[in-house]
């Protein structure tokens, strides 16, 4: 009798234990799905830290990549608050999955003349010992994605530390960084999350021509910097606010879309309706038309402390509290989340003819032109996919890219 109601037991727990899993695995997201909320949540990011006063980009992709891997390492309440906050799937290791399906589709289809690095790693202090099943799922994303450090060091070494491993992930030497201004004067655990981008679009500009951008949308102009043109069928749109084209690169897994303010529009008032619903609706009317495009030539570096923002999302991850044990047994918890994107619009000047005087248009009532020559908000897209891969704003073209 009483082996018959340890069976039992063991059956119903069992049968639970499977229903659970079932329920579990029939409500998790698919590839589609998480693109979905991926991009909701890179919209929602992007806005809270835009900044009126300044160039700059976030690389949401390379964010989104790290924020899931951390994911993976929460268990309790902490897994359960980022679950509500970034839309992240309830079944951790599914939604880990798709985001590396996600990589492995995004990384894969780009080639030259485009460069597009993403690095991201969990810096940890060395006296804690990562347990092996997390290295085996972190492995996924990329090699080592954990770094041990000795918390013994100064801000200043580690941050040089982080520095030094985001230049040599990317291959950029210049603009991404880490300065120790950015970190606590206590670290335990600092998520990382660096992305390098440059684009050249061979064959799709006729040439270079010069002309002054106008960083206030109102009037006062910079000196003259350089534009790639060309008038040929690009997507474009309209809606009363914006003008909206979307440059296919030639590899063709890439698209920059462009939404620039109509005159006399602020920026600030686009950044305040901007969301998912709105971009998907505003973007909806894309269709292949003759255009005189004028395109600036940018760069833009910008280096980020996210944790005041996130301890907002997620605040249960920045206390004593938080709960990564699937890292380690021990109790630790986030103390520095730091990201750093650079961005850059390149030209091959071998292949264009330049021209040194400004821009003297010929006026041709048939062609629509688009001349963004003031601030305006620039989206990496993945065509296979529609995720977002970096978002940025430029509001003096003229400024350097750092």
């Amino acid at each position: 009798m009483r082996y018959f109601f340890l069976i039992v037991v063991l059956l119903n727990c069992w049968f639970i234990n499977n229903t659970v899993l079932k329920a579990q695995n029939q409500n998790s997201y698919t590839l589609a799905e998480v693109v979905s909320y991926h991009n909701l949540m890179s919209m929602e990011m992007f806005t809270k830290l835009y900044n009126p006063n300044k160039n700059f980009c976030f690389g949401t992709y390379s964010f989104m990549q790290s924020a899931a891997m951390l994911y993976l390492a929460a268990k309790g309440g902490t897994a359960r608050q980022m679950h509500v906050s970034f839309k992240f799937d309830l079944n951790q290791q599914n939604h880990f999955h798709q985001y590396h399906i996600l990589k492995q589709i995004v990384e894969n289809t780009i080639s030259f003349p485009v460069l597009f690095y993403n690095p991201h790693e969990l810096w940890i202090q060395d006296s804690i010992s990562p347990l092996y099943s997390f290295l085996k799922y972190g492995n996924k994303f990329r090699d080592n994605p954990i770094i041990l450090f000795n918390n013994n060091k100064s801000k200043k070494q580690i941050a040089d530390s982080i520095t030094q491993r985001a230049q040599i992930n990317t291959q950029n030497n210049n603009n991404l960084y880490c300065p120790d201004s950015l970190l606590s004067d206590t670290n335990l655990i600092i998520a990382t999350s660096f992305s390098y981008f440059s684009g050249i679009f061979n064959g799709i500009f006729s040439k270079i021509v010069k002309a002054p951008f106008f960083p206030d949308n109102a009037g006062r102009k910079t000196k003259s910097i350089d534009y790639l043109y060309q008038v040929n069928y690009f997507k474009y749109t309209e809606t009363q606010q914006l003008q909206i084209t979307e440059i296919q690169y030639p590899n063709d897994s890439l698209s920059l879309l462009i939404l620039l303010p109509k005159k006399n529009i602020p920026m600030d008032t686009i950044i305040q309706l901007l969301n998912y619903d709105n971009l998907l609706f505003w973007t909806s009317g894309l269709f292949f038309q003759q255009l005189k495009l004028y395109l600036p030539v940018f760069s833009v570096s910008s280096s980020y402390n996210l944790t005041p923002l996130l301890k907002n999302l997620m605040p249960v991850a920045f206390i004593k509290g938080a709960n990564f044990t699937r890292i380690d047994l021990k109790y630790m918890y986030l103390t520095d989340v730091i990201h750093g994107a650079d961005f850059s619009i390149n030209m091959e000047t071998n292949s264009l003819v330049t021209e040194t005087k400004d821009i003297v248009v010929e006026e041709k009532e048939s062609i629509q032109e688009m001349k963004i020559n003031r601030p305006f908000l620039y989206i990496l897209l993945d065509q296979k996919t529609g995720g977002i891969l970096f978002m940025g704003v430029i509001n003096n073209a003229a400024l350097p890219g750092k």
